[in-house]
């Protein structure tokens, strides 16, 4: 460790380099710090060695401190080595020699590093504090930081570090969620601190107040004050839209009134990237108060070295009297040269130090200036689910997908989100549905290229997942299959149109079950012959009459019996009429039976037979007895077999009719020259310029 005689600046390096003590001397130390921020300082050195080379420092820790006025003490500034830089050989009264050799190191904090590493990475159901708190602490050996949160910040379904540094990612997420940022110091090591409101901000140790003394007394004070004021919105309105709540208004606005003219303008984003109404009135709020803490700033000068950023005082004996008021530092610039003598004496010691602050009183908020990384086109990722499902989907038809990019995905829904899918057709209750299957890879696009929101818009095979048809071989086919749901192979659905010439086909396959249900009516043309083949029985119900028109010939073959109930007349006209029955035919009539023939009517029995004909009528049989005994025959009876019920076909909903969005709420808010004209009526001004003619 270097050993230094008393000085304003002393910085405390790594111990021993190569092996040697550094005994680097500061010549002059400078830095910028601002809320949410990270701090640079410059350090220009001196060393009696010449051989300390760029890898012995690079990326270690040190602390410059600097002695404090009135023996108060020390502050301490302390960072990370980033760049360093030997300048060669110089004259110096830092050692009784004369002479010595110059370097530079640039400082920064620990959160610097988290420019120097990138990923992606996608965070589902977690608030913007715990995203942050897990990607600080990807560098628990370096990260030194808490959370001093007044509120807490929302629940997100969908976060992604999209091909951005860690230092972007946590950067902007703050920024989006209203947290802001600065860093405490001690000897050896600093803190970053997250916070979200003003009340969190304590009075600078030490230095409750300072005094303005233009005149730059020994008792340190403010020695140049200035306050400016620029015009900001007056209004900010966001507005979203979600899908899970589509008739929800989400439009918010949120106005900061102020006294001067032309004070009403209002700016308006979309998508203000919230799902809940409540949110959005905070994210109103912070935004009108981003434009609000830049609209009056306050700039002041001082030797004072206790002057932080994120710490309060309050300026004391200004002439203008609204000037005296309790501040909040938001950023600062200093300057401090050492006194370089041998001896140590404090002759050449300075510092000074230029500071910007806003009223305490004044939420301050960080402007949101860390770029959100935008997807210009399509990707496409996997359809991930639970192990063993092969449709994973919500109820929303919503399903989880896996990025190619997501370096911390395990294959399956463990902490994977849920994403809309775009269909052919969607109504209310009626469209298209056709879910992507897990392991099936999608097209996905992103809502105004925005990482957080994904939209499935399509399928894409690959040489894995190939058509199901042989191409080119059958480059003439369109169609489409389905598995059956944890099926086997030969399990599916199709529906194929093949366009070949001269082979032109519509082929349709049923798995199980094929139901139909027409309305009205059906209508069939075939140029050619129909095939039917059924396994099974065949039941049909017809509710009125049935018709049928036949040019050639109607052959049946019943292996079974027949059966026909008629329940009222049936007529049969031939040009013959046979009939053979192998047992039995019975013919029986209610009141009667008529047979008429113009030629003929025979009963024929074995070698007896009557016959009646034109010529008379002809009995002939081995005895004929008239009266004489016997009695007549009987048959079975007609018993025709009911016909079985038809089973129908299932019926489906046709859902409802869609209505057209609301009228957007009406822009109630002033604009320039009305809130010229509102001002005016509030102060007594006139409407416009005084003139000779009044």
């Amino acid at each position: 460790m270097s050993q230094q005689k008393p000085r304003l600046l002393e910085v405390k390096t790594k111990p021993y380099v190569t092996g040697k003590a550094a005994n680097f001397v500061v010549e002059r130390f400078s830095g910028r710090e601002e809320l949410s921020r990270m701090f640079e300082y410059q350090l220009d050195m001196v060393s009696e060695r010449d051989d300390i080379a760029p890898k012995d420092l690079l990326g270690t820790n040190a602390t410059v401190s600097m002695e404090l006025a009135g023996g108060q003490g020390h502050r301490h500034f302390n960072g990370y080595i980033t760049r360093f830089v030997l300048l060669g050989e110089v004259r110096t009264p830092a050692f009784s020699s004369g002479v010595g050799f110059r370097y530079q190191a640039t400082l920064n904090p620990w959160l610097w590093f988290l420019t120097r590493t990138s990923t992606c990475f996608i965070s589902c159901d977690d608030t913007f504090q715990k995203v942050i708190d897990t990607v600080c602490k990807r560098w628990a050996a370096l990260a030194s930081f808490k959370f001093d949160l007044n509120g807490e910040t929302e629940k997100r379904e969908y976060l992604v570090q999209y091909r951005e540094t860690d230092f972007n990612y946590v950067n902007r997420l703050a920024e989006q969620a209203g947290l802001y940022y600065y860093f405490t110091h001690e000897n050896g090591k600093h803190e970053l601190v997250f916070t979200d409101h003003t009340s969190k901000h304590v009075v600078t140790p030490q230095l409750p107040t300072m005094d303005f003394r233009p005149e730059k007394r020994e008792d340190v004070g403010v020695t140049a004050w200035d306050c400016s004021a620029e015009v900001q919105p007056g209004a900010y309105a966001i507005d979203d839209f979600d899908p899970l709540k589509p008739r929800s208004a989400l439009i918010k606005v949120q106005s900061m009134e102020r006294p001067h003219a032309n004070a009403g303008f209002e700016l308006y984003d979309y998508p203000g990237e919230y799902d809940d109404p409540a949110w959005g009135e905070k994210y109103a709020k912070m935004r009108v108060e981003e434009l609000n803490c830049r609209h009056e700033l306050f700039r002041g000068a001082t030797e004072q070295r206790l002057v932080q950023v994120g710490y309060k005082f309050s300026l004391k004996k200004h002439p203008v009297s609204t000037q005296n008021q309790e501040y909040l530092v938001v950023g600062h610039s200093f300057s401090a040269v050492n006194n370089l003598s041998a001896s140590g004496a404090g002759e050449g010691a300075k510092y000074s130090c230029d500071f910007t602050a806003i009223p305490a009183a004044t939420q301050f908020r960080a402007a949101r200036v860390t770029p959100k990384p935008s997807i210009a086109g399509p990707q496409t990722a996997y359809v991930v689910g639970p192990s063993g499902e092969e449709i994973h989907t919500d109820k929303h038809g919503r399903v989880q997908l896996q990025f190619h990019w997501d370096r911390y995905a395990k294959g399956d829904n463990t902490k994977q989100c849920w994403v809309r899918v775009s269909q052919a057709l969607a109504g209310k209750g009626w469209g298209w549905v056709n879910l992507p299957r897990v392991g099936q890879e999608v097209v996905v696009e992103f809502l105004e290229g925005d990482p957080d929101s994904p939209l499935v818009t399509g399928r894409v095979y690959n040489a894995e997942a190939t058509p199901p048809y042989k191409l080119p071989d059958h480059k003439t086919r369109t169609g489409m299959i389905t598995r059956t749901y944890k099926g086997g192979n030969d399990d599916f659905n199709e529906l194929r149109f093949d366009d070949a010439t001269g082979e032109e086909q519509v082929y349709l396959q049923a798995q199980r079950n094929l139901d139909i249900r027409v309305k009205k009516d059906i209508n069939e043309w075939v140029g050619g012959k129909s095939d039917r083949i059924v396994v099974k029985d065949v039941f049909e119900k017809l509710q009125a009459a049935y018709h049928l028109d036949l040019t050639g010939d109607h052959n049946n073959k019943i292996g079974g019996s027949l059966s026909h109930k008629v329940t009222q007349d049936a007529h049969l006209k031939a040009a013959k009429i046979l009939h053979e029955a192998q047992q039995e035919i019975h013919l029986k009539g209610g009141p009667k039976i008529i047979l008429e023939a113009s030629a003929q009517i025979s009963l024929k029995v074995g070698g007896n037979f009557i016959d009646i004909n034109p010529g008379g009528v002809f009995i002939k049989g081995t005895m004929v007895m008239v009266n004489s005994g016997g009695s007549a025959g009987s048959g079975s009876g007609a018993s025709p077999i009911a016909a079985k019920a038809a089973t129908e076909a299932i019926k489906s909903a046709g859902g409802s009719k869609d209505a057209p969005p609301a009228a957007r709420p009406a822009v109630t808010l002033f604009g320039a020259q009305a809130s010229s004209f509102k001002t005016a009526a509030a102060t007594g001004a006139p409407f416009c310029a005084v003139c000779e003619g009044c």
